[in-house]
């Protein structure tokens, strides 16, 4: 049996200069797979997503969300003495992680080339909105921003009415769990050359991954020369019928019954004469007269008082969950209708820090492997050889019991940090 700290990734060493949500969510990935992440924020009120949203106690909620596991050390980075300390740090790490705009690594005096003549196999992963290169690179971003320039907003919303943004970070996130892909896939890269090879640059942009999730968007327009321009379809999937949210007494349901799901809906709803219908019987002429097929599911979901009230679909794959407000929590999938895997796997934590804050609940690893949990491990900063000059300075697990805007010390006396997820 493999010993408790045996993580997927307890041999790796980060070094995070990202901040707010797409940088982080990547490291944070990692940390739950066992690194260690050493989380660089400035001084002296550290990184600034510690004043946004919701707070415990004068913690914030959001930071920690995306940061517990790491160890984090507040540095001016506006002093070249900052720069040199975390330039100190180079060589004994496996990888570095940002998201600033680009260019202003390299103006800081460590950019990736400055970083190879510090470690020559270092790997650099660089988060950004529209990536390293071309028209757009230096313009600063956020997720929604670029979001409307991949099109994706112009896709979301009711058919006539405004485009609408999705209460979530779909990008930030997206782009930190692809960034985290590209950057295990360099160090296999590296472990599987014995560590002789070079470093690798990744360049991973919010907008590219945006534009990579257009399922059928660009190849419909792409394909049919312009003559079918996508657009918004309301609570309705564009491209299949019935594909979305519909009525069901004073709620709503999602429901998929297209393809080769429509004979089992049919047949749930006793009407198998429609499973061969020449005008419903397949998904091109079901999606011309959405309408209809909407209005005769809504009627016989309207025949149930409330979702719980469906009757079980006997041998069917058809596949409907209730619409669930984010504060529901999370339960086992009901036995009579195919859940998404969530409730069954709830994919949250509690957050964990000193003891006179109030724990709560937040989003948590979103893989399992059949090896090893994802549960963070404790903070080791005995894995590797630190440099000498930062031996009284290191990250520590301990939390720092000053209020979340105290400065912290930079110099290279006394410790510089506290555990990410534990600090107020």
């Amino acid at each position: 049996m493999p010993p408790l700290d045996d993580h997927a990734l307890s041999d790796v060493r980060i070094l995070d200069l990202s901040r707010v949500v797409a940088g982080p969510y990547c490291t944070r990935m990692l940390a739950e797979m066992g690194a260690e992440v050493i989380k660089i924020e400035p001084a002296p009120a550290g990184e600034l997503s510690r004043g946004a949203a919701s707070f415990n106690n004068g913690r914030s909620l959001y930071y920690v969300q995306q940061n517990r596991g790491k160890q984090s050390v507040c540095v001016n980075l506006k002093d070249p003495r900052g720069i040199a300390l975390v330039a100190e740090l180079v060589p004994h790490v496996d990888a570095v992680v940002e998201n600033f705009r680009p260019g202003v690594l390299e103006g800081m005096g460590l950019g990736y080339e400055r970083l190879r003549e510090l470690k020559d196999d270092i790997i650099l992963c660089s988060i950004s909105s529209f990536g390293q290169t071309g028209p757009l690179a230096s313009k600063p971003g956020y997720d929604f921003i670029a979001q409307a320039y991949s099109g994706m907003t112009s896709m979301i919303g009711d058919p006539g009415e405004p485009p609408v943004l999705p209460s979530a970070a779909i990008g930030d996130a997206s782009t930190g769990a692809h960034a985290a892909v590209a950057l295990l896939a360099a160090l296999h890269r590296l472990h599987r050359r014995n560590r002789t090879g070079k470093g690798e640059r990744i360049d991973v942009s919010i907008l590219d991954v945006y534009y990579a999730y257009h399922d059928a968007n660009v190849h419909v327009y792409s394909g049919t020369n312009g003559e079918v321009v996508p657009t918004r379809a309301g609570r309705y999937y564009g491209f299949a019928c019935p594909a979305g949210v519909y009525r069901c007494g004073e709620k709503y349901v999602v429901v998929m019954g297209m393809l080769h799901h429509w004979p089992d809906l049919c047949r749930a709803m006793g009407r198998e004469d429609l499973i061969d219908d020449p005008e419903l019987g397949n998904d091109r002429t079901r999606v011309k007269r959405r309408d209809d097929v909407t209005q005769l599911l809504e009627d016989w979901l309207a025949t149930f008082p409330d979702v719980d009230s469906t009757p079980p679909w006997p041998n069917s794959n058809a596949s409907t969950c209730p619409a669930h407000p984010c504060s529901r929590s999370p339960k086992p999938p009901s036995t009579r209708t195919c859940v998404s895997a969530a409730p069954s796997r709830p994919s949250t934590t509690r957050s964990t820090g000193p003891s006179k804050f109030r724990r709560c609940r937040s989003a948590g690893a979103n893989f399992r492997t059949s090896h090893r949990s994802t549960r963070p491990p404790s903070a080791n900063t005995t894995a590797k050889s630190w440099p000498t000059s930062w031996a009284a300075a290191r990250p520590t697990s301990k939390p720092c019991r000053k209020r979340a805007s105290c400065s912290r010390r930079t110099s290279r006396r006394g410790r510089l940090g506290s555990s990410a997820g534990e600090h107020p």
